[in-house]
C-alpha cells in the first residue's frame, strides 16, 4: 500500500531570490501557479529546489549550480543585498508537529565569500506543544537547544547538524523530501539501471523499477496508472519492464491489445513524446513512497488538451497523499481545479514577481458559473489579490 507523507508546507516566504524580492505563498495540499512566461512561477519552484540542495548538499554547492550569489540575488524592486527563506510546515493528519525555518544568506569581501547571516528554526511538538529552538547569527549560537552548540564552518547550516536531533529531524526530513520533477521521454526509453524502485528520482531514471514495485506491492495505484494512460492510448493494457540479455539494466514495455489482433509488447522507444511525459509524472503521483511535495513545471508540456482531465485527476489523487504543486498557463488544466488551489503569478512594472490568491471577482465569477478558471485565463488573464500580510 502506498504510504501518505507526514508533514505539509504551509507556508514559504522568499526574499531577494530571483525576481522574487518578498513574495509570501500559502500552499495547499495540491496548489498551481497561473501566469505567463517570465512571470516567476519557476522562480518560486526553483527557491523551493534550491533550500533543498542547500540543506542536503551545502549552501555553496546550491548557489554553484545556479551560476553564483550575484545571479541569484534579486537585481529589480529594491535590490537587497541578502537573500532569505522562510518556510513554515505542520502535520498533516493532526496538531502532532508545527516547525518554522529561516535562513539568510549575505557576502562578504576581502576575500568574495558567501556568509550565513542568519538561521533560525522552531519545533512545536506533541499535545502540550513543547517547543524546540535554535538560532545562529554570524556564524555564532544566539540560541542553542538544550546546550547543544556544534561548531560551524563559515556558510555551512547548522539544521543538517541539529537534525540527530529528533526535534529537528521532522523538519530537515521534510525540506531535504522536496521533488522537482523533470522527467524527459528520452530518459524512459533509455535502460535503466534497477533499484528497489521506492521513490521516483527526479529525472525518472528508475521509472521501471518504480513501476514494477508499483505493479507487486500496490496493485490499486498501479491499475491506476494503467487506467490513466489507457484514457489517452486506449489501446494500451499493460506496462511492464524487461531485462537486458547481457546484463542488468531494464527498460520499460508497453502491451497493446487490438481488436482481432494478437496482444503485442514493444518497449518505450515505440511510445511518443507526449504519452511518456505523462507516465513519468503519473509514476511521480503514484509512487510507493511519496516526497513530502512533488512539483511539475508545465505538465500539460507535450501532451494533447484532451489529456488535461487525465492529469488533473491524477494530481488531484496524488494530493491526498502528499503535496503537489504545479506551474502552468494551460486553460484547460486551470480548468480542472478549484479557485481556492490556484495562486496567480504577475510581474510588476519593477521586474518584480507577485504571487497571490486569484483577485476576489475572478473566484466569485468561477463559484457562480460564470467563467472556468481558463476561460479567465484566456480573456484577461488570472490576477493576483492584495499580496499576503508578513507577521
Amino acid at each position: 500500500m502506498s504510504q501518505f507523507s507526514e508533514a505539509l508546507i504551509s507556508r514559504v516566504v522568499v526574499r531577494g531570490f530571483r525576481s522574487l524580492e518578498r513574495v509570501i505563498v500559502d500552499l495547499e495540499s495540491v496548489t498551481v501557479l497561473a501566469g505567463p512566461n517570465g512571470s516567476g512561477k519557476s522562480a518560486f519552484v526553483d527557491a523551493l529546489a534550491f533550500l533543498q540542495e542547500a540543506l542536503s548538499k551545502s549552501p555553496q554547492e546550491a548557489f554553484k549550480n545556479r551560476g553564483g550569489f550575484d545571479q541569484v540575488l534579486t537585481l529589480t524592486g529594491h535590490r537587497p543585498d541578502t537573500i532569505a527563506l522562510e518556510v513554515q510546515i505542520q502535520s498533516r493528519a493532526s496538531e502532532a508537529f508545527a516547525g518554522h525555518y529561516f535562513v539568510q544568506f549575505g557576502r562578504k569581501e576581502r576575500p568574495r565569500r558567501l556568509v550565513v547571516v542568519e538561521e533560525s528554526c522552531e519545533m512545536l511538538l506533541g499535545p502540550g506543544r513543547i517547543a524546540h529552538r535554535y538560532q545562529v547569527e554570524d556564524g555564532m549560537w544566539t540560541v542553542s537547544a538544550g546546550g547543544i552548540e556544534p561548531q560551524l564552518a563559515e556558510g555551512r547550516l547548522a539544521l543538517p547538524l541539529m537534525a540527530g536531533l529528533e526535534s529537528f529531524a521532522l523538519l530537515y526530513n521534510a525540506l531535504t523530501s522536496v521533488r522537482i520533477y523533470h522527467v524527459g521521454a528520452d530518459t524512459l526509453r533509455a535502460w535503466q539501471i534497477p533499484d528497489r524502485g521506492t521513490q521516483l528520482l527526479v529525472d525518472g531514471s528508475n521509472a521501471a523499477s518504480v513501476l514494477k514495485r508499483l505493479r507487486d506491492n500496490d496493485p490499486l495505484s498501479y491499475q491506476r496508472v494503467i487506467q490513466a494512460i489507457s484514457a489517452i492510448v486506449p489501446s494500451i493494457q499493460k506496462i511492464d519492464s524487461t531485462t537486458r540479455q547481457h546484463g542488468r539494466e531494464v527498460a520499460l514495455v508497453f502491451g497493446e491489445s487490438f481488436v482481432g489482433h494478437r496482444d503485442i509488447s514493444f518497449q518505450a522507444d515505440s511510445m511518443s513524446d507526449g504519452t511518456l511525459h505523462v507516465l513519468g509524472i503519473l509514476a511521480a503521483a503514484y509512487q510507493e513512497q511519496p516526497p513530502v511535495l512533488i512539483a511539475f513545471e508545465e505538465p500539460e508540456a507535450t501532451v494533447h488538451p484532451g489529456a488535461a482531465a487525465v492529469l488533473a485527476e491524477a494530481l488531484q489523487e496524488a494530493g491526498l497523499r502528499t503535496q503537489v504543486l504545479i506551474t502552468t498557463h494551460s486553460p484547460d488544466l486551470l480548468s480542472r481545479f478549484e479557485p481556492a488551489q490556484l495562486r496567480a503569478v504577475e510581474r510588476a512594472p519593477d521586474g518584480t514577481t507577485m504571487i497571490a490568491p486569484i483577485v476576489g471577482s475572478q473566484q466569485e465569477a468561477i463559484h457562480r458559473r460564470l467563467f472556468t478558471a481558463g476561460e479567465l485565463h484566456r480573456i484577461e488573464g488570472l490576477r493576483p489579490a492584495q499580496p499576503v500580510a508578513e507577521e
